[in-house]
């Protein structure tokens, strides 16, 4: 996690004041560990609001920034798309025709020319995650063997237990993609750097560039072993640029071209602005994608990039209809390859609860597939593989109200 949000919180104890400095991530981390995934986020909504009072009376040193990244990404494990949404610039490429064709397709015709290709995610969309999902098998036919997955790291592996998942691999499709990519036969890749250099204010730029770098050359390193390789990369936001953005240095892609001299194939579906393409994608003449994703082309039928961006950043850009809900579900949470919707009866009591569905023997891990239940909503679409499963009913304290086993034909 690149940012860390510490609150010193005064505590009143006995009739004195203690001073006790949180890290938000840890904390909520802590209690997901515990299968207590409400409970991460309503704490952490609760620090901001503690912080929010302290500082609001001095908007200078206010930001809940940090806050609002912890609660985005602690939502976006039990389905919720994020609350907050940070600000983007206004779309330039509004004003020009776009022209829109379904994703996956076009990816694979490029990717039979290419011999490693980039896909990035926004860690706070688990949407971005469905697409690599979806693209796991045809990746596998047209011959790449590797999945590098930032979700990785060295300590933690391909370990899918919630006291020892590395974080993003919380989220059950970044638990499902693993699983996906080792049924396939992938051979899965952690690729994040080990340096630990301490930050350096006289070189701020130091620290990001060693990360890059090095998650470059642990890339280049496949290579190195096996030349015929094809890789998939699965990385976050910015690692996929290949051109700097200031002169404070380069992104991983880059330092990937540069070291190996292999031009990889960089698909970028984080924008700043969630609205950019959207509507257009609504209101395109003749399209109706069903909430498929789209790559967003020019009145040339070229690969375009986003506002914030320039020609070069990467090479194709990735856009996602509008959501929309579908048996209680963003319609997203049910667009898996090969998987056919099952529909789950919930009670009553069960509103504001957690229903989580886990592999039969696996009710340590990372859950298949959660969600929270809404008032009114009884009838739950999920999109999960045949087999037998555990599914329960959690509540925001993290009490198993009840649990039952679930076949799924």
């Amino acid at each position: 996690m690149k940012k860390t949000a510490l609150l010193t919180l005064l505590i009143f104890f006995g009739g004195k004041i203690f001073c006790q400095t949180v890290n938000v991530y840890n904390l909520g981390l802590n209690y997901i560990k515990q299968n207590q995934y409400l409970k991460a986020i309503d704490t952490v909504k609760a620090l901001r609001k503690l912080y929010y009072d302290a500082h609001r009376s001095n908007p200078g040193n206010l930001s809940t920034y940090s806050y609002d990244q912890a609660i985005n990404l602690f939502s976006s494990f039990v389905g919720e798309d994020y609350p907050y949404k940070f600000e983007g610039k206004d779309s330039i490429v509004r004003n020009h025709k776009l022209n829109f064709t379904p994703a996956i397709p076009y990816i694979i015709e490029l990717a039979k020319k290419h011999k490693v290709v980039m896909i990035n995610e926004n860690h706070y969309i688990p949407k971005h995650r469905i697409l690599t999902y979806n693209l796991l098998q045809e990746f596998y036919d047209v011959g790449y063997r590797y999945l590098a997955l930032e979700a990785l790291i060295p300590e933690t592996n391909i370990i899918l237990k919630r006291d020892k998942a590395a974080v993003y691999a919380n989220e059950p499709n970044m638990g499902n993609l693993i699983r996906e990519a080792q049924r396939l036969g992938f051979h899965l890749v952690s690729y994040e750097s080990e340096d630990t250099t301490p930050d350096n204010p006289n070189f701020p730029a130091h620290r990001r560039n060693m990360r890059e770098l090095l998650e470059a050359r642990n890339l280049y390193q496949i290579l190195v072993k096996d030349p015929e390789a094809k890789i998939l990369v699965h990385a976050g936001v910015s690692h996929i640029w290949e051109q700097a953005t200031t002169s404070k240095g380069m992104y991983m892609a880059e330092y990937f071209k540069v070291i190996s001299g292999i031009d990889p194939l960089t698909i970028n579906q984080s924008v700043l602005d969630d609205d950019e393409f959207t509507s257009r994608i609504g209101s395109s003449a003749g399209s109706d994608f069903n909430g498929a994703p789209v790559v967003v082309l020019d009145s040339l039928n070229v690969p375009t990039v986003s506002a914030e961006a320039r020609k070069g950043d990467y090479d194709i850009t990735v856009a996602w209809p509008k959501v929309r809900m579908k048996l209680g579900r963003n319609d997203y949470m049910l667009q898996k390859a090969g998987i056919k919707i099952s529909q789950i009866l919930v009670k009553n009591s069960d509103v504001g609860n957690l229903i989580q569905i886990f592999e039969e023997d696996d009710l340590d891990g990372i859950p298949v597939d959660q969600f929270i239940v809404k008032k009114g909503i009884r009838n739950y679409g999920v999109a999960i593989a045949h087999g037998r499963y555990q599914i329960q009913s959690v509540s925001d304290t993290g009490h198993v109200q009840w649990r039952k086993p679930l076949k799924i034909d």
